[in-house]
């Protein structure tokens, strides 16, 4: 039995906002029920607490639960029926706080899932403490998110909405491989963009490991470089372009690229910083990276003999105007990606 159509964090949000707003009439909803196991989202009024009910056979894997989440607790008990022992996991989550509400209903999605695998084997309860496990790296914390990772985040992102004018939806968000720790932030094809931003007039560029510019096993590499300029108009934050994004995307590319902006640590930056982050991308230029581009390479660096650390390193692109493709050649770009 299941009272939300699907569980996805849309649908599970959308569950806790009604029984916010159902009075007594509306105290829990069921999202699946069996012989086996019972799951169902909870409204605790008096803590104000949006919560997650597991209940399941006693059994399986012991649960080893992570409590270090920002504004998450979970408690557990054991009830004894006249057939068995059955284990109660209470996954609880304070809505106050700004910084988390956003993550919340995709962590729930992430537990719901994975318990509705497991179910009827007694597994459950191991299944949160993997999501806890996974979301710990996502979850906002004490620090901020730095400087420098905001910018880049903003730029792949702007990048990845310049794509989307340029390719289908699918094919733009499958493109990014930035959040999956590939060595390149995109790859269409054989061809890979590494995405570098800067804010202001600078020209300097930070290379973090010596694969970023490396084009070994491609057709082409290209290093694209955003300029962008402070403003405090609020329709150029890094809030709004993620908006932008989502804006327009059917529910199952949605999905994925859900699932990258957290991988690439969106939620790591607090509401504050993601509303505050504001820019515009003056302009984009495109580099090849071919023979006779100022870049370290691994075969170079090894050369040198043994115990020689060279990993990060920067580039002033002043020096690189003669590798930048012409407005004429960006064009010939987008057509011959965009060909079947």
């Amino acid at each position: 039995m299941c009272t939300i159509p699907r569980i996805d964090s849309a649908a599970l949000l959308n569950c806790w906002r009604k029984l916010e707003s159902g009075g007594s009439s509306m105290k829990a909803a069921p999202v699946f029920e069996d012989e086996q196991a019972r799951f169902s989202l909870r409204l605790d009024r008096q803590t104000i607490e949006w919560i997650i009910d597991l209940e399941f056979p006693a059994g399986g894997p012991e649960p080893r639960i992570l409590k270090s989440l920002k504004f998450i607790r979970v408690e557990e008990e054991m009830r004894s029926t006249k057939m068995s022992k059955r284990r109660l996991l209470s996954v609880r989550y304070s809505p106050r706080d700004n910084d988390c509400l956003a993550i919340w209903p995709h962590f729930a999605e992430t537990i719901l899932s994975q318990c509705g695998i497991t179910a009827t084997e007694t597994h459950c309860a191991q299944e949160v403490f993997r999501a806890f496990e996974e979301w710990r790296k996502f979850w906002p914390g004490k620090r901020k998110f730095g400087t420098d990772q905001v910018l880049g985040l903003f730029g792949e992102l702007s990048f990845l909405k310049r794509l989307l004018n340029e390719f289908t939806p699918a094919v733009a968000i499958d493109s990014w491989h930035g959040p999956n720790a590939r060595d390149h932030d995109f790859g269409l094809r054989r061809l890979a963009l590494e995405v570098k931003t800067g804010a202001g007039r600078t020209n300097t560029i930070k290379i973090a490991n010596l694969d970023q510019l490396n084009d070994s096993g491609l057709e082409a590499l290209y290093l694209v470089h955003g300029c962008l300029r402070a403003t405090d108009d609020p329709n150029f934050s890094l809030q709004k372009l993620g908006d932008d994004i989502r804006t327009g995307l059917s529910k199952e590319v949605l999905a994925k690229f859900e699932i990258k902006l957290r991988n690439a640590r969106w939620f790591k930056a607090t509401q504050q910083q993601r509303d505050a982050t504001c820019f515009r991308v003056a302009e984009w230029k495109l580099y090849r990276v071919v023979e006779g581009f100022p870049r370290l390479l691994k075969q170079n660096v090894e050369k040198f003999g043994p115990g020689l650390d060279v990993q990060k390193y920067t580039v002033d692109l002043r020096f690189c105007t003669q590798f930048e493709l012409k407005t004429s050649e960006l064009s010939e770009l987008w057509q011959l990606l965009r060909q079947p």
